[in-house]
């Protein structure tokens, strides 16, 4: 129990993580997502709240093959987002938050998972972060590089 608390203190409340950027995702006619990406003192967080109703199983086929696309991605990573990622309606929040050791996975708030492999967070963040990204002017939005982002 010591060490559990121990643990608790040691990690930041998402309340102090600082927003570095913000944007919308869109898809041809579709808004899909506003993201926003937050840093803290020993890590990163990206929050999508999505603005439709999107299935797991599309969410993870997009994953998949964004990781291919961007050279990255283990098969045991796409196994854990298919145990914990949930289909999502307009108004839900996916947020997963990465520091050094682990990324935890939330929704709505409360704590799906967490993942003790120090590669699956930044992977994850690389398909909206990475110079190679599909959507650049939502990457550059996230990063504060432009207020705004209407044609993501």
């Amino acid at each position: 129990m010591k060490w559990l608390l121990i643990l608790l203190l040691a990690m930041p409340a998402f309340g102090q993580w600082q927003l570095q950027g913000q944007g919308r995702y869109s898809y041809l006619f579709w808004d899909l997502y506003d993201a926003r990406y937050y840093k803290a003192e020993d890590g990163q967080a990206l929050s999508l709240t999505y603005l439709r109703a999107i299935d797991a199983d599309d969410i993870l086929a997009q994953t998949r093959k964004e990781w291919r696309r961007l050279d990255l991605g283990q098969p045991q990573w796409l196994a854990w987002l298919a145990r914990y990622c949930p289909d999502v309606q307009a108004g839900d929040e996916l947020r997963l938050e990465v520091q050094q050791q682990q990324s935890r996975l939330y929704f709505n708030g409360q704590l799906l998972a967490s993942n003790d492999d120090p590669a699956f967070g930044p992977a994850f963040l690389a398909i909206w972060l990475s110079h190679k990204t599909r959507a650049p002017g939502l990457r550059q939005a996230l990063l504060g590089k432009e207020e705004q982002c209407e044609t993501c």
